[in-house]
C-alpha cells in the first residue's frame, strides 16, 4: 500500500464528514475514497481507521429503502380521497407529445 499524501487524507476526511452529516450517501463516499486510494482493500482499511465500519445487511436494507416523506402542509389530503378527481392531459407538439395531469 502506498503512503497517502496529506491532501488525499484531507479529502478523505472531508468525504467521511459529509457522509456522517448526511450530505453524501455511503455509496458516493466510498466511490470517492476508492478513486483516491485506488484499491478496495486500501479503501476499507482507511475508512475503518476513520470509524466507518462495514454495513450489516439490515443497515444496507435500511439505507437503500426509499422513505416517502409525509405531507407537511395542513392543506394536504390523503392520496385516496374520493373528493379529489384527476385526469390525464396530452399536449400534442412538433415531434413530441407532452403528458400532464390536472386535479
Amino acid at each position: 500500500m502506498r503512503q497517502l499524501q496529506p491532501f488525499e487524507w484531507y479529502l478523505i476526511r472531508e468525504f467521511v464528514e459529509d457522509y456522517k452529516d448526511g450530505l453524501m450517501t455511503r455509496r458516493s463516499m466510498i466511490k470517492r475514497v476508492l478513486a483516491i486510494t485506488g484499491g478496495v482493500a486500501t479503501t476499507a482499511t482507511v475508512l475503518s481507521s476513520l470509524g466507518i465500519t462495514p454495513m450489516t445487511r439490515a443497515a444496507y436494507a435500511q439505507e437503500t429503502t426509499p422513505v416517502v416523506p409525509e405531507a407537511q402542509s395542513p392543506l394536504s389530503v390523503p392520496a385516496d380521497d374520493p373528493r379529489v378527481v384527476t385526469a390525464d392531459i396530452v399536449y400534442v407538439g412538433d415531434g413530441a407529445d407532452i403528458l400532464a395531469y390536472t386535479a
